[in-house]
């Protein structure tokens, strides 16, 4: 009968320190780089490196880039040639794909 309780014990608090959840505190961003060349400017994302899942596909990140003037992208790598001379405001939003951690701050 002990056997049995230390078992069933054994599996409670197996299943308990199971469950704890860790808080994911680290802050994740992307950042713009960007170069011009002629008229055309090559935007391109530093991304945080990935956290793998295993068993799961090769994690990688989508793009969503917006340039300011109501056009977007979906390239990881965009070039982009502006009709009018300006500054604009260029959005990027990150996605990390079968990743564990937090997504990045757009």
């Amino acid at each position: 009968m002990k056997n049995k309780l230390f078992i069933l014990f054994f599996l409670w608090i197996s299943c308990f320190f199971g469950q704890v959840k860790i808080k994911d505190t680290v802050i994740r961003r992307s950042t713009i780089k960007y170069e011009k060349i002629a008229k055309v400017v090559h935007f391109k994302a530093q991304n945080p490196p990935l956290i793998q899942v295993l068993g799961a596909p090769i994690a990688n990140f989508s793009h969503f880039w917006e340039f300011g003037d109501g056009s977007y992208s979906r390239d990881s790598e965009p070039k982009k040639e502006y009709k009018k001379q300006g500054t604009y405001k260029v959005n990027l939003s990150v996605t990390n794909n079968y990743d564990n951690g937090k997504p990045p701050a757009t």
